[in-house]
């Protein structure tokens, strides 16, 4: 083989191998705009109700927002702490949160009740192209009173995803991976939220947080992926070099019988 051919089909190999390896191609996003709450309700023969928020648009930013409040009662106060804190990468195609709501019952008379409101994390964004958003949550428990915390939920455009791993009712702990493939071009909202709620009434005496650890990727969905089969456009490149490097033996071989 001639020193020309052997680095014909060297070039070859080599596009090959980079098509083949090449990493996920980055996406794109436009009217992006984040928005963390946090907010509670205390229910007694009156009803106290505390919220918190905090949001960008455009600018991706750390957002953070704590709710933390009790009621006096005979026999010590009811309280409730929710707070929710979230970044992004500077391009928004990346980020991580961390929600904890919790409640404390001392004894108390009957009719006592606490339940959670809002939307702690929501993520609203427009993706230049088809993308893969890629959800890893870890959500545990802590305390005697977990009954009723529910875990979280996620919600991608209104549709609603369960994340605790058993019944959510006893344990709201869960973890694992959400993928959602999205549209180009359409404005698509992911969500974070719990429906906590409990009330002394039925005996429930004590403490009881669940704190949830996500993170979230948006990736294109289109392009080589690592270890990846290429695309049209790479088999054909392959297919030219191998039949240029055909031709040329060819024609080697041509050149020596004369």
């Amino acid at each position: 083989m001639t020193i020309h051919l052997r680095r014909l089909v060297i070039g070859v190999v080599s596009a090959l191998a980079l098509a083949c390896a090449a990493p996920a191609v980055a996406a794109g996003l436009t009217n992006a705009q984040a928005t963390v709450q946090s907010g509670a309700t205390i229910t007694t023969e009156n009803v106290t109700t505390q919220s918190g928020q905090d949001s960008w648009t455009a600018t991706p930013a750390t957002l953070s927002t704590t709710t933390s409040f009790s009621v006096p009662r005979e026999n010590g106060p009811a309280s409730v702490t929710t707070s929710s804190v979230a970044t992004w990468s500077a391009s928004g195609l990346s980020g991580a949160a961390t929600l904890t709501d919790g409640w404390d019952f001392p004894l108390q008379p009957l009719g006592v009740g606490v339940h959670f409101d809002g939307v702690g994390w929501s993520y609203t964004f427009t993706p230049t192209e088809d993308v893969v958003f890629t959800l890893t949550y870890d959500v545990v428990a802590t305390g005697p009173v977990q009954f009723g915390l529910q875990g979280y939920r996620f919600s991608q455009d209104e549709l609603v995803t369960g994340l605790a791993a058993n019944n959510p009712i006893f344990d709201p702990s869960g973890a694992g991976t959400l993928i959602r493939n999205l549209s180009g071009g359409v404005s698509h909202t992911v969500s974070l939220y719990t429906t906590g709620n409990i009330s002394n009434g039925g005996g429930f005496i004590g403490s009881g947080t669940e704190t949830g650890q996500f993170s979230f990727a948006i990736t294109s969905s289109g392009g080589p992926t690592e270890g990846g089969v290429p695309e049209p456009a790479s088999w054909a490149l392959m297919i030219a070099g191998f039949g240029l490097a055909g031709a040329a033996l060819r024609r080697r071989r041509t050149a020596a019988l004369a």
